[in-house]
């Protein structure tokens, strides 16, 4: 897949491939893994959904306890799981 970025200007006509290696030349590396990180976690989500549902039935209802942990390790992992979908939408979206 090959992009073409066009820059227009009274005095300027540039077009500039985008392609993997103007994208690893231009980004920052820190910029990158972040967007790959992200991106890996955030796409748990499906995942983490079938998982939550199947453990619902094994929880014991009659132990509150067990009950507040089920609870809290679903809630935790779907903050984990959100945060970084956020995150990953946000260092996509051009600034500016």
């Amino acid at each position: 897949m090959k992009l073409t970025y066009e820059l227009k200007d009274s005095n300027i006509d540039h077009q500039v491939k985008i392609n993997l290696k103007w994208i690893l030349e231009t980004l920052p590396t820190p910029l990158i893994a972040a967007i790959i990180i992200l991106g890996i976690i955030s796409s748990f989500e499906a995942i983490l959904n079938g998982y939550v549902m199947g453990q619902i039935i094994k929880v014991n209802l009659s132990d509150l306890g067990s009950v507040t942990r089920f609870i809290l390790q679903a809630f935790i992992a779907y903050l984990v799981t959100y945060l970084s979908a956020y995150s990953f939408l946000m260092l996509k979206k051009p600034s500016g």
